[in-house]
């Protein structure tokens, strides 16, 4: 896999999880997770093993 890839992935990780963390899982939407991350929202629907994770987490 591209380092930037990887990169961009632990960025959008690491947002997401400081989000969850702070505010809780329920209610949080990609829009702050990109936002908090500085990625296009777009970009979390690409790095789709991030959707998977969390999915997995959720249930």
């Amino acid at each position: 896999m591209d380092q930037q890839i990887k990169d961009k992935r632990a960025v959008i990780m690491g947002a997401a999880l400081k989000l969850f963390t702070e505010r809780g899982f329920h209610g949080r939407s990609t829009a702050q997770i990109s936002k908090d991350a500085d990625v296009a929202t777009g970009t979390l629907f690409i790095q789709e093993p991030f959707l998977i994770t969390f999915r997995r987490r959720k249930t």
